[in-house]
């Protein structure tokens, strides 16, 4: 059990489908915080301290948090699941096509954000993506795996990644 939650510590996900990952019976407060109290986080002082740093920081503002999911659009109800997975300050995060259900300019302030939290924290972003303009536009390493092999990489240099818990 304290396994399980080390590694929800040290890796978070940011699905595909925004409006399926979020409760729609949870205030977007709540959905920010689950992991910190799920951790044992109990001062709702600090804990709302942190939703709002994070709403912030996903270009979202405080008045936000005592909102519902319906009441956003889709690239807002993306950067409320990039909150809820940067508040927990992971090594990596595992972004399943983040972009996929976005229109081009929402899809771009996503991926922009994604880079930034990658630069600014250093937390590694595994992109799952169909969309190769997403990994030609952006910086990384890419693997394109074809049928569950690695058919290419991009740059050859290995990956160097502790996830040892």
């Amino acid at each position: 059990k304290e396994t399980d939650l080390e590694v929800i510590r040290k890796c978070q996900m940011i699905f595909q489908d925004p409006i399926a990952s979020l409760d729609p019976r949870m205030t977007v407060r709540d959905i920010i915080a689950e992991g910190l109290i799920i951790n044992g986080m109990k001062d709702k002082k600090e804990i709302d301290e942190k939703v709002f740093k994070m709403l912030e920081m996903v270009g979202l503002v405080k008045e936000h948090a005592s909102r519902y999911p319906h009441e956003f659009s889709g690239g807002q109800k993306q950067r409320i699941g990039v909150a809820r997975a940067i508040i927990m300050e992971p090594e990596i995060i595992i972004a399943d096509e983040p972009t996929g259900n976005l229109d081009n300019e929402t899809a771009d302030g996503i991926m922009k954000l994604l880079t930034g939290i990658n630069q600014e924290k250093g937390t590694a972003i595994v992109m799952v993506t169909h969309n190769r303009q997403i990994f030609e536009k952006y910086p990384g390493r890419v693997m394109v795996c074809k049928d569950e092999t690695c058919t290419e990489q991009m740059p050859d240099e290995p990956i160097d990644l502790d996830l040892t818990i």
